[in-house]
Order: structure tokens, then sequence, then C-alpha cells
């Protein structure tokens, strides 16, 4: 007669006898990290192979992954050493020396002769007539392509000021070429819009200003150096 065994039932899982636990087999070389698995994996069908429950595989996976992410950078420093580029290696020094330390112009800077403070009384247009648009004092610097040369304060009869911060566009000898555009501390009643601001040399050491600026008249003046 063969031997009986318990019943079993759809979902439950046979009885086993308990497995001593083993003492997991360490490397006997310092650094290595070792990963095994302890029995309480089940048997597949008809007994071919085990299958690991879903927690041991992710243990397994997340154990690897840290083992890696350490060997690559435990090693990492030493990639330097292996005859490639070492620039990227050296600390920057604090100060530079040689010629290549002294800033060199860049091309379109601005001419000696539109630098400073100006000052100039101008006019807007309104109805296709020419009226008193107040004191334009205009103040220009070295700047870049790209970078703020300087700005325009434009102050009406009655004391009222409009600030325009001036972004330089191009300049050549025969003209300076920015963008101006209102500042945020500005009044209400100033126009905020970008527009373009032209100052062009004119006799006896003046510049002409001129602003493309319909919403304020299109301003123009001619200044004379204050400083």
């Amino acid at each position: 007669t063969p031997p009986t065994s318990p019943p079993h039932f759809p979902g439950q899982r046979g009885v086993t006898a308990a497995a001593e636990p083993e003492e997991p087999k360490r490397d006997a070389r310092p650094g290595r990290f070792s990963v095994s698995v302890a029995a309480g994996s089940t048997p597949g069908a008809g007994g071919r192979g085990r299958r690991m429950s879903c927690s041991v595989v992710l243990a397994v996976a997340g154990a690897l992954a840290v083992a890696t992410t350490l060997s690559v950078v435990l090693l990492k420093p030493f990639d330097h050493g292996s005859g490639g580029d070492t620039s990227a290696a050296r600390p920057p020094s604090d100060t530079a020396t040689g010629p290549s330390a002294a800033a060199t112009p860049t091309t379109g800077t601005v001419p000696e002769q539109y630098l400073g403070t100006w000052r100039g009384t101008g006019t807007v247009s309104l109805a296709g007539q020419d009226i008193p648009g107040g004191t334009y004092d205009i103040v220009v610097r070295q700047a870049a392509p790209g970078g703020v040369v300087g700005s325009v304060t434009q102050t009406d009869a009655l004391g009222g000021s409009c600030l325009d911060v001036l972004t330089l566009k191009s300049v050549t000898s025969k003209q300076l070429v920015a963008v101006g555009r209102g500042s945020e501390d500005n009044p209400s009643h100033c126009v905020p819009d970008a527009h373009v601001v032209r100052l062009t040399p004119a006799s006896g050491g003046a510049l002409d200003f001129t602003s493309e600026d319909p919403k304020a008249g299109n301003p123009k003046a001619r200044l004379t150096r204050v400083d």
C-alpha cells in the first residue's frame, strides 16, 4: 500500500521539514560583497528548478545595485592616472598670470567720443508738430553688445521723470545703436515698451539723440557733454 500523505487543499502550502539555517559562506578576500539566498523558495512545477519569492528577488537586485555603485565610486578617482587628460583634475588657480590675464577689448567696444554724461533740451512729436519734451540726461559707459551701456532720464516741465535703461546693440564711430526699455521703478505714466535709441556724433563734440518710440512722441535732442 502506498504511504498516505496529508490531504492537500488548493492554495495551501505543503508541509516541509524545517531546514537548518545555513551559515552564509564568506569570501576570505577583503572588499568583496557576497550575496546568499536563504532556503524558503518553493520548488517549481514538476520539481524543475527553484523559484525565488518576489521579496528575495528584489533584495538580491538591490544588493547588486549597491555593490555596482560602490565599485564605480571607489574606482573612479583612479581613472585620472591612466595617462589620459588630467587637466580637469587640476584645481583652478586663484589668479591668472601672463598676457592672457589682461582684459582685451571686444569687437564693438564703445569709442571714447560717446562715453560720459550728456544733457540737452529735446522735443517730442504730437499731431505732426514738435513740442517741448523737457530735459534729457544720458549716461554712456563702456559695454559690449548685449550689455547695459547706459541710461536716458527724461524730465518734463513739471518735474516728472522717466528712466530708460539702454542695452547696446551695435556701435561704430558714426553711430551708437541701443535698445531702451523703461525701468521697473518708473511712474505709471512712463512708457515701458522697448524702443530703439540712436546716438550720432554731431559738430562741436555734441551728440544727436533720437528715440524711435511713437508712444512717447519719438523724442529727439541735441546733447552736450557735462562731465
